[in-house]
């Protein structure tokens, strides 16, 4: 994480969820049932952390594991975890996951800069540190898939 503050922001929002996720395992749900509890309301809490702070890989996981494990009921993998994500035509039980899904909230940041209709003070903030590596002349050429993974 990029300093101290955003640790202290992601601890306290990685024990609520810890918390709720203990709650689920309590009641007596089917899988689909419990997945469907854990993308409206545990994922509603990692978007308001995920969204503007910079996360390390072993936190994303390590909030992964929260909400696998709450779903298992704190049983070791009946189902393994990329099983869980696929659709439900593939077997799965359409599952978020954990890192796409940050992803992807990063990404909803480049797309509302290119709205021309967002007149937000943020986009100066943004505009100024792209200025840095070239601007939105960035987004424009081609990437291969190992320059999104970054």
């Amino acid at each position: 994480m990029r300093n101290n503050q955003s640790s202290k922001i992601w601890r306290k929002q990685l024990l609520i969820l810890k918390k709720l996720a203990e709650n689920l395992s309590f009641r007596k749900l089917t899988i689909f049932g419990k997945v469907t509890i854990v993308k409206s309301l545990l994922a509603s809490l990692l978007v308001y952390v995920l969204t503007p702070l910079r996360i390390t890989p072993d936190a994303v996981i390590e909030a992964n594991e929260v909400l696998f494990i709450s779903l298992l009921d704190g049983k070791g993998d009946k189902i393994k975890g990329f099983v869980m994500i696929n659709a439900y035509e593939e077997g799965g039980v359409n599952m978020i996951d954990t890192e796409f899904f940050n992803r992807a909230l990063k990404a909803t940041w480049v797309t509302k800069n290119f709205d021309d209709t967002n007149k937000g003070k943020w986009k100066s903030v943004f505009d100024d540190n792209l200025c840095e590596i070239r601007g939105k002349e960035v987004f424009v050429y081609n990437l291969s898939k190992k320059d999104l993974k970054r």
